[in-house]
């Protein structure tokens, strides 16, 4: 039996925070998407003015930063560099599910960092728009309303409608978040979206053998399914691995509120898959239907599952425990295979995340989601002061 110990947990935390100060040096004000190789020994961040649909990761990796600084001044300087982030997040409409994913992280997670109120009030504003968002026939968050932009751009694409497209990373962008609003307000309206949400989404998108699907459109008025496809798969019974890994976190979230005995069942099934198809390192292909071991890797599905996973470690059932083992499994190879540890200019970065491999963008680099589960795992793991068997 072997551990994820409390030297590790640290080692890695400094590692990764390292990184962030170092990203924070190089991008300033704007915000780092993915990195990639440009030479032997060269590694160029890739950004956007305004995070894009991701911007909460960076301002969470920035809280987090803050939170384990080593000094006043270290925390200072992060907090300051997070709040220096926020106006672009606030600028961007919130009626998507990113909105939820970003003020997530950069307002609740800002709010457990600062106490700063005013936090919170954006995070619930957040949860509000998905109430509003949610589509009662379909019993779905869609995807919504956004704005993309193609990293380093100046100008912006159009909004494009997604207001009746269901996708399988909504579990994860929209549902914990609406948990949190209803622990900290006492209105059982989010809980109830949630619930509902999580069940259609098992309904829509877990397959009998655990594996997921990745997008559903329904019809705007009755909210019936339409057709199921996916644009980030190899097909359309493919498992994208990323949406997986946002499945398992989500789930957990549910399970971890609710405690109902069919979601548990739903994550080990799906777990049960992992194992099965991730291989020997348990970092999975981008697409985890894939069994060319040549195959690109995505090291962020790992991050999310590990996250996801062991944030059951919190239950007092045997099973979920069991299921955070598995997570500790994995999170421990993420850590040897993918964090870099020498002297390395990316040192503390996390390698052999996947982007968009249908369309060849970053299908083999350091990911600003990957760097943020990584992180948040750390933080769990020393909030709880445990290490966890293998």
């Amino acid at each position: 039996m072997t551990a994820i110990g409390s030297r590790d947990v640290h080692e890695a935390l400094r590692l990764v925070l390292g990184r962030v100060a170092r990203t924070l040096e190089e991008t300033g004000e704007r915000f780092p998407l993915y990195c990639e190789a440009t030479g032997p020994s060269d590694q160029v961040w890739v950004t956007t003015d305004d995070g894009n649909w991701c911007a909460g990761y960076w301002i969470g990796l920035l809280w987090l930063a803050a939170k384990h600084a080593d000094s006043p001044q270290d925390r200072r300087r992060f907090e300051k560099a997070a709040y220096d982030h926020l106006p672009p997040l606030v600028r961007q409409p919130a009626g998507h599910i990113f909105a939820s994913l970003n003020w997530h992280y950069a307002g609740f997670l800002g709010f457990d960092v600062t106490g700063d109120p005013g936090l919170r009030r954006r995070a619930i504003e957040a949860a509000d728009a998905m109430l509003t968002l949610y589509h009662s026939g379909a019993r779905q968050i869609p995807i919504g309303i956004y704005t993309t932009a193609p990293p380093n751009a100046a100008s912006r694409n159009g909004p494009v409608d997604r207001r009746s497209l269901a996708a399988v990373d909504v579990v994860h962008t929209s549902v914990p978040i609406l948990l949190r609003a209803a622990a900290a307000t006492g209105n059982p309206a989010y809980a109830e979206v949630a619930r509902s949400h999580v069940r259609r989404h098992c309904e829509l998108f877990v397959r009998t053998d655990g594996s997921t699907g990745h997008l559903v459109a329904f019809d705007p008025v009755t909210g019936s399914p339409q057709r199921a496809f996916s644009t980030l798969a190899r097909s359309d019974a493919g498992c994208w691995s990323r949406g997986f890994g946002w499945h398992i976190a989500g789930m957990a979230a549910a399970y971890s509120h609710f405690a109902e005995a069919a979601d548990l069942a739903i994550v080990r099934r799906s777990v049960e898959y992992y194992l099965t198809h991730a291989g020997p390192d348990l970092i999975p292909a981008w697409d985890l239907a894939i069994a060319d071991p040549d195959a690109k890797r995505d090291a962020s599905a790992a991050a999310l599952v590990a996250y996801g996973l062991l944030s059951l470690r919190a239950r007092p059932d045997a099973e979920a425990n069991d299921l955070a083992a598995v997570g500790a499994r994995i999170f421990k190879s993420l850590l040897h295979g993918c964090l870099v540890r020498d002297r390395a200019a990316n040192a503390g970065a996390v390698l052999h995340g996947c982007y968009r491999h249908p369309s060849g963008v970053a299908t083999d680099a350091e990911l600003i989601w990957t760097d943020f589960y990584v992180a948040a795992t750390l933080d769990l793991l020393l909030s709880r002061g445990e290490a966890f068997d293998q």
